[in-house]
């Protein structure tokens, strides 16, 4: 098994680390925003309650299933973790942190990605 501090220049690996820490947190986010529309669906205690809660259940399940794919190194979702990025920007401030780590750094973190998949089939070659 190779380790991606092993493949990864310390730059490099500094981006990969910060990206995946905010896909996690948007993971952990979404999933609580998941069980939360689940609840107000279940219990609705006013008027509007059954419709917000399916509207933030498919908001959280569409989040989980962006960040694991994001976290699995999946270069499709990236249309869909640049709608979650703006979406996680109303949460001020932790939402403008995610963002700008996502922003600045997710297309180095595919790479970084791409590298540690090609040093795992040939572990002989490291990259740098």
């Amino acid at each position: 098994m190779v380790r991606a501090r092993d493949v990864l220049q310390p730059g490099n690996y500094s981006t990969y680390r910060n990206v995946r820490a905010v896909l996690f947190l948007i993971v952990f986010v979404d999933s609580c925003l998941f069980i939360g529309g689940i609840i107000a669906i279940l219990n609705p205690t006013e008027k509007d309650d059954f419709e917000i809660g399916i509207f933030l259940s498919i908001l959280g399940l569409v989040g989980v299933v962006g960040g694991i794919a994001g976290l699995l190194g999946r270069r499709k979702v990236v249309p869909l973790l640049y709608v979650l990025t703006v979406m996680h920007m109303c949460m001020l401030p932790l939402g403008i942190i995610m963002a700008l780590v996502l922003f600045t750094g997710l297309s180095d973190y595919f790479m970084s990605v791409e590298q540690i998949r090609d040093a795992e089939k040939n572990p002989h070659r490291l990259t740098w």
